[in-house]
């Protein structure tokens, strides 16, 4: 989370290990030793940014209730509804009428007791939340802000889930691993048993970030302290019991069932059922302690933003930012607590957190047996084909798979041009695009190009030719005006060509991006590239430029890998984001081309993988009509998390 060049020091005042790690010697059950806690998040970027410290396997959080004595599903749903008030409830419809029976109207809630009210209505305020509540925070709903019980969902269907958000999971090895993988660096220092307070004059360092009590760092001040809630658990083994309890948390909201709010056991995570023993524990909540959970009320929040504003001068006077909950006096959750700190990075740095490329194939394909059709010296080597393809059979199903056939299809955005084998006649001569330039410089070479069939042409494409004037079958008769792109400075130029025959291709490609050249798309997050020649680019060099920003619509986000010298030249005269690959620091031109383009490709898209770019490449004759970007994030969406790189080639070679 923090950039490589900040070297990070991590004060800890606790030397135990904290969670899911930690095994019960006298039972072997693996528990979390302050708590349960049970990742749910609702933010991509904090999802994608957990995975990157170890695997996760999916839990969907449920939640059982005593009250009255009947095991009911927490939150309430119809389940619930039935069982304590002997009603007969069955669809969705009837739990909606029933609660809207028990509400309390209210539009602006100024408590928790109102927002239950207005909620669930009082009989299920009384049995459920108002005990609980004041277990919890040893004050009732009615002296809490609205946020306490905002936080509870309540079902009007038989769903038992106790979250809604997208991603719910536990981490495999546990919190610990997730946290020693995330202080894995040159970079961070982690004390343990250190007071900050202590030694924080003898530490030399550009920023502090303080995410502790923000009461005890001011405590010099003599305000008065912040109220805290802690917990603690009292620990119970049960010797030859499969299971203590039907659930993994069982609450118990009412007094009469004792002073504790819920009872744990862990051995319903993690596929421990086939132990012989189980261990679980009760939880009661106290004022003394280890401070967890601010207590959200007026004179707390009047009392916080006195320290607020000590903090803001802090901050201006000796760069120190207050990061967290206990900092912020704020209840976060842990997907919560991860993106503050992500977005503080950002407003730090100005530097936007990225979402990881899928790389779980990315060893697999390093190891392929891979031998280039054009190799670093530009030698070409036609015998490289069968390596290629018999390389990838391992990896790659030999049939397309299903979802392939699902709409939209990306076809339905470019010209048939794209698709020779549905346009087999044209053979290799295809209709320029309607930009001006390949037009003109055909004219002037006196160039013939075949007329595409009328059914083949796109109504976009003939409305576009059409309004220009235009003939669909013959070449343009009269004088049109042409305005070529300004030509860069013969320094630029120059500078440009001397980057191109010696910097490494990896490296001029990263110049790209450090010099934002080339940006993500702020849309889909990708960056986009093509390849060519010189056939193709003496004359289309500014029609793909032009159609991927005006029509493909990633402008600012496109490169073109150049494979000969004179197009390095001629795109270095117009000042184009290019990459040189090795063969064009020598060659006038590349034979076999295809198996250029397939090397080419597949070398330059495995380096972006391992930059983490998300990306997609399209051939130089790929003529889009509108932008493809409606399809790339239906397939964004409809692929996430399936863990696959998608392979393509070439017509002449095809691979799923």
């Amino acid at each position: 989370m923090l950039p490589l060049f900040i070297h990070t020091s991590i004060l800890k005042r606790q030397t135990t290990q904290t969670l899911t790690k930690w095994n019960q010697q006298d039972t072997g059950v693996r528990i979390s030793r302050y708590g349960a806690h049970l990742f749910h998040t609702s933010y991509e970027d904090v999802w994608d940014y957990v995975q990157r410290f170890g695997p996760w396997h999916t839990y969907h959080h449920k939640v059982r209730g005593i009250v009255n004595g009947k095991d009911v599903p927490i939150p309430p749903n119809i389940e619930t509804i039935n069982t304590l008030f002997d009603a007969n409830l069955k669809t969705p419809q009837d739990m909606e009428q029933w609660l809207e029976s028990e509400r309390v109207p209210n539009d602006n809630p100024k408590n928790s007791e109102e927002v239950a009210l207005s909620s669930v209505g009082k009989r299920l305020y009384e049995l459920i939340f108002k005990p609980y509540t004041f277990k919890q925070w040893a004050k009732y709903p009615v002296e809490l802000g609205p946020e306490v019980l905002q936080r509870i969902p309540v079902r009007n269907s038989w769903e038992e889930g106790y979250f809604n958000d997208p991603h719910q999971a536990l981490p495999t090895n546990g919190y610990t691993s997730l946290f020693e993988e995330m202080f894995k660096s040159q970079h961070i220092t982690v004390l343990t048993s250190t007071d900050y307070f202590q030694i924080r004059d003898k530490i030399s360092c550009g920023h502090h970030y303080f995410s502790g009590p923000i009461d005890a760092y001011f405590a010099h001040h003599n305000l008065p302290k912040l109220e805290y809630r802690s917990l603690e658990f009292e620990r119970k083994v049960e010797y030859d019991t499969s299971f203590f309890q039907q659930a993994f948390v069982v609450n118990h909201p009412q007094a009469e069932d004792g002073d504790f709010t819920r009872i744990v056991e862990y051995k319903h995570l993690y596929n421990q059922s086939d132990l012989p023993d189980t261990v679980y524990f009760i939880e009661r909540s106290k004022d003394d302690g280890e401070p967890y959970y601010p207590v959200p009320n007026q004179k707390n929040k009047d009392l916080y933003s006195k320290y607020q504003q000590l903090a803001r001068q802090e901050e201006q006077r000796n760069n120190v930012t207050f990061v967290g909950r206990l900092a912020n006096y704020k209840y976060f959750n842990m997907d919560q607590a991860i993106k503050n700190a992500l977005d503080l990075f950002t407003t730090k740095t100005g530097i936007p957190y990225q979402i990881t490329p899928d790389v779980s194939n990315l060893e697999r394909i390093e190891n392929l047996q891979f031998e280039p059709a054009i190799d670093a010296a530009g030698e070409s080597d036609m015998a490289a084909t069968p390596s290629l393809s018999s390389s990838f059979q391992n990896i790659v199903p030999s049939s397309p798979p299903e979802k392939s056939l699902m709409l939209p299809d990306w076809r339905q955005a470019v010209d048939c041009s794209a698709w020779d084998t549905m346009c087999a006649t044209l053979q290799t001569n295809y209709l320029p695009y309607p930009f001006p330039y390949g037009v003109k410089l055909k004219q002037d070479l006196q160039l013939n190009y075949k007329p595409m069939s009328a059914s083949s042409i796109p109504s976009e494409w003939k409305t576009s030719l059409q309004n220009n004037k235009q003939s669909l079958y013959e070449e343009p008769i009269r004088p049109i005006e042409y305005i070529f792109p300004p030509k860069v400075s013969k320094a630029d130029r120059d500078a440009c060509v001397e980057q191109a025959n010696t910097m490494p291709w990896q490296d001029q490609l990263q110049a790209l991006f450090d010099k934002n050249l080339v940006k993500r798309d702020n849309v889909t997050n990708m960056v986009v590239y093509t390849i060519s020649d010189y056939n193709y680019a003496f004359d289309m060099l500014h029609d793909i430029f032009e159609m991927n920003d005006k029509v493909v619509d990633f402008a600012g986000s496109f490169f073109m890998v150049a494979i000969d010298k004179p197009t390095v030249d001629l795109a270095c005269t117009y000042g184009y984001p290019i990459v040189a690959w090795p063969s064009a620091t020598h060659s006038e031109s590349t034979e076999n081309l295809k198996m250029a383009v397939a090397n080419t490709k597949f070398e330059v898209s495995l380096e972006l993988v391992k930059k983490r770019y998300n990306f997609f490449f399209y051939e130089m004759d790929v003529w889009f009509i509108k932008s493809p970007k409606e399809v790339i994030q239906h397939f964004h969406a409809r692929d996430q998390g399936e863990g696959d790189i998608l392979l393509s080639s070439h017509q002449n070679c095809p691979m799923w």
